[in-house]
């Protein structure tokens, strides 16, 4: 099991950037989860998301390191802790509602 670090918001403007990335994180899922999972696979098929990019030319392995991180951006907001940025929105709030 892997050990996730907490999310933890100590102003309002650690909160808005949290909700813009869970919003971000919904607009993804939405257009690579159900019928957009065959757009995904092809865009890592495209992108080389499975291979490291290698090559002997180090311009060629620059290039195909700049690809591959386009997958990997999105497979990072696509599998987002959604429901720990969650918790730690609710957190936050209640935290500001005992505070005054």
């Amino acid at each position: 099991m892997q050990n996730k670090e907490q999310i933890v918001i100590r102003s309002e403007n650690d909160k808005v950037i949290l909700e813009r990335n869970l919003k971000r994180s919904g607009a993804f899922m939405r257009a690579f989860r159900g019928e957009g999972e065959e757009v995904l696979k092809e865009i890592e098929s495209f992108c080389g998301y499975k291979n490291d990019g290698f090559d002997k030319d180090p311009y060629e392995t620059a290039y195909m390191c700049g690809r591959r991180s386009v997958a990997v951006f999105i497979h990072n907001i696509i599998d987002a802790d959604v429901d720990m940025a969650k918790k730690a929105l609710r957190k936050f709030e209640d935290a500001k509602k005992t505070q005054g």
